[in-house]
């Protein structure tokens, strides 16, 4: 009875041990030995047993199960009293350091802090984007830089806050001219219609090619308002659309593109069945681009358009071309070899040194000679002969193109 007792005891003390020590451990080992040696000798005495009769073997067996059984309940009641012990006995760590408040007002978010960090970082980095910008910008800012080419700069047309607010308005004619005829920049296009009256007098024809390295340039601005101011002295004008790719002087007028100068020249059209009258402006007269053809340049390299020239610059004090961006489309090299005049339009801080070069060595490959130019959308001044060099953040308001 009393190894069956040891032997319940080790197992206990084995499930306790086996959660510290590996088997291989000292004191595990020790445990298994002993509770080995205590198996061997149950084992002996179950042996002497299997000698006595069977009834006494039966007694013994029962004996000796009730005593495990008594055991085992002994030791199973010590260890449950022994955790309710070490349960009550434990001592909580948590402790109350202050009573619990409701704070006036929100910790988080300031809003306070947050707009004024906010702003700040919007100044920050609105300022380092202009000035990176900045530094990228290599176009042209003054008229010197454009006589350095060789050109006669006509005048200094400022950037126009009124000419971009008046193209997203539903006007009859979205010309500055007409609208705002006391904006700096109407004054500046009137310079350039005293300077081009003064080249007239000594050009082969009336026929005037205005012309740009670019789309976006404000060939077309400077095309329109140029006709206009010279109509409002009872000059008689036409205005030829001669972008047949993505001409736009009828959107400035408001009026269709068709029929125009692709239908004259191949539709076989006469002149009165596509020059119209403006409405609300005497002496205005346009020729609208037309439907777009296959094939523009050879349009315009052909003999009905210079006979179409020819006939206008006999009928009219002053043929203003509206051409297509000389790099873009070759149609301006076509028309300039034909014109009296070819004026190239730049635009401030947008048009590169290297641009106005290659449009040049274009124009002058094809035999067209550019001669004079205009600076247009120039910041802060209108003057002629004075150069830009003040630096503004604000981004350029586009011009009809």
């Amino acid at each position: 009875m009393n190894i069956e007792a040891q032997l319940n005891e080790l197992e206990f003390s084995e499930a306790e041990i086996s959660r510290r020590f590996m088997p291989s451990h000292p004191t595990y080992e020790a445990l298994l030995e002993k509770k080995e040696q205590l198996r061997k000798q149950k084992s002996g005495i179950e042996n002497k047993i299997e000698a006595l009769p069977e009834t006494q073997q039966e007694v013994l067996r029962l004996e000796r199960d009730i005593s495990v059984s008594q055991q085992i309940y002994v030791q199973l009641r010590n260890k449950v009293q022994e955790m309710q012990i070490a349960e009550a006995s434990t001592a909580g760590n948590v402790h109350i350091l202050d009573n619990a408040s409701v704070y006036p007002r929100p910790v988080s978010p300031d809003k306070k802090l947050l707009l004024v960090l906010s702003t700040l970082a919007g100044l920050v980095l609105s300022s380092g984007l202009v000035l990176l910008r900045d530094q990228f910008r290599n176009g042209i800012e003054t008229q010197a830089e454009l006589e350095k080419f060789g050109l006669d700069v006509l005048t200094n047309i400022p950037r126009s806050l009124q000419q971009a607010r008046m193209q997203r308005k539903s006007t009859s004619v979205s010309a500055l001219a007409v609208n705002h005829a006391q904006d700096p920049a109407a004054e500046a296009l009137r310079v350039l219609r005293a300077a081009v009256a003064k080249r007239l007098s000594t050009a082969s024809n009336r026929c005037i090619a205005v012309t740009s390295p670019e789309q976006g340039d404000g060939k077309t601005f400077v095309v329109v308002n140029l006709a206009v101011l010279f109509a409002q002295l009872g000059k008689r004008v036409l205005v030829v659309d001669s972008d047949m790719h993505q001409g736009s002087v009828h959107r400035v007028f408001r009026e269709s593109a068709e029929p125009g100068l692709s239908e004259f020249l191949t539709d076989g059209k006469i002149l009165a069945d596509v020059i119209r009258p403006l409405a609300g402006i005497p002496n205005l007269f346009y020729l609208a681009c037309g439907s777009t053809p296959a094939n523009p340049g050879e349009l315009l390299a052909g003999q009905r358009f210079a006979e179409l020239l020819s006939a206008v610059s006999g009928n009219f004090d002053l043929v203003l071309l509206d051409t297509a961006a000389v790099l873009q489309r070759a149609d301006a090299c076509v028309i300039g070899t034909q014109a009296g005049i070819n004026m190239l339009v730049t635009r401030f801080r947008d048009t590169t040194p290297q641009k106005i070069g290659l449009a040049m060595h274009r124009m002058n490959i094809a035999g067209a000679v550019l001669s004079c130019a205009v600076l247009n959308a120039q910041e802060h001044t209108w003057a002629v002969a004075h150069s830009c060099s003040y630096r503004n953040s604000i981004n350029d308001a586009k011009f009809v193109e």
